[in-house]
């Protein structure tokens, strides 16, 4: 009997391992991005992500950011290939959805971009931000 316990607990523990270990997300490393004035988009990163599923969406997290406007991010190769342009939030995971043809393949070197508000002279502000390709 308590080999049979000791079993179905070891098998446990083993698919709690194996579930935990396909649910962590790929994340690139925080990079500092200036952020152009009147909502113009920034440079995409530096540093990019492979899209290696087909699924709908990634992540952007915004680490660092000492100014008071919002700020708003999108997944980017050539173009946007999310469907639009999202706001992030400072340490909280924005989901950004790419679009319904983007959603559907795998896409190498996914970089990030961000921006801020229409209205914001922020020349020169920069923010920090991390971002996952998948989900």
């Amino acid at each position: 009997m308590k080999k049979i316990i000791t079993t179905i607990t070891l098998s446990f523990v083993m698919c709690l391992m194996f579930l935990g270990s396909t649910s962590a997300l790929s994340w690139s490393s925080s990079e500092s991005l200036t952020v152009p004035s009147w909502g113009a988009m920034s440079s995409p990163t530096s540093a990019s992500k492979n899209k290696t599923k087909t699924c709908s969406y990634g992540y952007i997290e915004k680490t660092v950011d000492n100014s008071t406007f919002a700020k708003y991010g999108d997944f980017y190769k050539g173009g946007r290939i999310s469907k639009s342009y999202y706001q992030i939030y400072l340490n909280n995971q924005t989901r950004i959805h790419y679009t319904d043809a983007n959603a559907k393949k795998t896409i190498s070197s996914v970089k990030a971009r961000v921006c801020g508000s229409n209205y914001e002279p922020s020349a020169g502000t920069r923010i920090s931000i991390k971002f996952s390709a998948d989900n």
